[in-house]
């Protein structure tokens, strides 16, 4: 419902776990590319944590069947995330690659959708008044925080931004300027050229 939002939209301040994250896997032995860059940003070696222990939580909750689709995905998740290290702009595309999977194992799985010891909540779906595109919202309360859109077929990932009230996140991209907005039971999206 969208009146759960306010309580569950992060907070301005950084989670303690801001202070030193540590990824799911080992910097000691991180691969050259995409695990050396996680290792060397707390925001991204947050996202890591988080993904990696809501795809064990998952796990935990998979019976055998189910468990080889769910390990052939995290490994085609795997092989994006890596493939990030060869863009132009690593961070960003590691940033997207992180929330989309964290989004996609709460949406996909009632054990990570219902589950509330991480970083990450969600997902919230909403219906706005007059337009008939599905939206939904998956908020990571990394440093920066982040919220994850997803309208029908599209999606944006976008930063917590300053706020006099309620949660605001902000992007600009190519094709313009995003704005999620959230307070009690009001929420707005804008996005290029509509809201």
């Amino acid at each position: 419902s969208q009146s759960a939002v306010a309580s569950m939209a992060p907070s301005s301040e950084a989670p303690a776990s801001a202070v030193s994250a540590s990824p799911g896997f080992d910097c000691a032995h991180a691969l050259p590319g995409a695990q050396t860059v996680v290792c060397g940003d707390n925001q991204l070696a947050q996202l890591d944590a988080e993904t990696d222990r809501l795809y064990k939580l998952v796990d935990a909750h998979t019976g055998d069947p189910e468990r080889a689709a769910l390990k052939r995905l995290q490994d085609g998740w795997t092989a994006k995330r890596d493939a990030c290290a060869a863009t132009v702009d690593v961070k960003s595309c590691l940033v997207q690659t992180y929330a989309s999977r964290i989004a996609d194992l709460r949406a996909g799985y009632k054990a990570a959708g219902d589950d509330a010891a991480g970083i990450s909540l969600g997902p919230v779906r909403w219906r706005c008044p007059g337009a008939t595109a599905r939206l939904s919202s998956t908020f990571i309360n990394a440093s920066p925080g982040l919220v994850f859109l997803r309208r029908d077929d599209a999606s944006v990932v976008l930063t917590q931004a300053v706020s006099a009230d309620g949660g605001r996140y902000t992007a600009t991209l190519p094709d313009g300027a995003y704005e999620f907005w959230t307070k009690g039971d009001e929420t707005r999206f804008t996005v290029p050229g509509q809201a």
